[in-house]
């Protein structure tokens, strides 16, 4: 029996983008609301940190994270598909598609951690959150520049045109851009506060005029560019899904044993057992 994934799988990118959104623009306004956070530019964890907000980031940045792994695995299968017409670079883009998913899937274990430990000061919390998001950006940022990369190599083979190769080193670029200033401004700006409001252990209600306001303000935008941007790479791909077919070919187990090799070739090994008794 085959059952046919392909329905709507052109979408997959922008319900990404809307649950990501959603939960980032929902969360914020409910901090605000409840005078959690400073309303000029806060960091994203400041608004997931709090209930009830915390409770509504979690959710929808969990649909977010499962429709990810959607996108990764489409696009993992689809990569996989389009070497096969990519002549002596076929070898190379396998390797590099299957390093991709294997940085993708290490990606949303920090998103999980973003999204389900909030940056809280007891128990560790805050240093286990911080890690989750220093995990999420920087292998989200790898793996955008390994697709950049197969996009590049497919393209030598008319499989994608080059102004969209050069929209994803663009955005790449800046996504990898952005990142680097975050974490660096985060950083600085964190010990610049702490060295002089010892006896705070939360920067979500930093005010002008405090210690490294600045900095923090610059670390935030950062951080919410980089998110918008890599929502906005995951949209570059909405045309191509939508020319994916995906199959699950669900059978019995048999004397023959069909064996798939990951990228659309199927071999038949037939168990003779009756000629192995002959032979003894």
């Amino acid at each position: 029996m085959v059952f046919d994934c392909s329905f709507g799988l052109g979408y997959l990118p922008v319900l990404w983008s809307f649950f990501t959104i959603a939960a980032l623009a929902v969360s914020y306004i409910m901090a605000v609301m409840e005078n959690h956070v400073y309303p000029f530019l806060p960091s994203i964890s400041a608004t997931g940190s709090n209930i009830p907000e915390s409770n509504i980031f979690s959710l929808l940045m969990n649909v977010s994270i499962i429709l990810a792994a959607s996108n990764y695995f489409t696009r993992y299968f689809q990569c996989q598909h389009q070497a096969r017409h990519c002549g002596e670079n076929r070898e190379l883009i396998y390797r590099y598609n299957q390093f991709s998913l294997v940085v993708s899937i290490v990606s949303l274990g920090g998103a999980l951690l973003v999204a389900n430990i909030q940056a809280r000061k007891e128990f560790y919390l805050l240093e286990v959150h911080d890690a989750g998001a220093v995990i999420f950006f920087t292998f989200t940022s790898i793996y955008f520049w390994l697709q950049t990369y197969i996009s590049f190599k497919t393209a030598l083979y008319g499989l994608y045109s080059s102004w969209l190769c050069h929209l994803r080193f663009f955005l790449t670029f800046c996504l990898s851009l952005c990142s680097g200033v975050y974490f660096v401004t985060a950083a600085i700006s964190s010990y610049s506060f702490r060295k002089h409001h010892q006896y705070y252990n939360s920067l979500a209600n930093l005010q002008p005029g405090d210690e490294g306001y600045t900095l923090h303000v610059v670390s935030n935008a950062s951080e919410w560019l980089a998110f918008l941007i890599i929502m906005g790479s995951s949209l570059t791909f909405f045309d191509e899904f939508q020319q994916v077919i995906m199959l699950i070919d669900c059978q019995e187990k048999s004397p023959t044993i069909i064996s798939y090799d990951g990228i659309g070739e199927y071999e038949e090994m037939k168990l003779n057992l009756y000629d192995d008794e002959a032979k003894r």
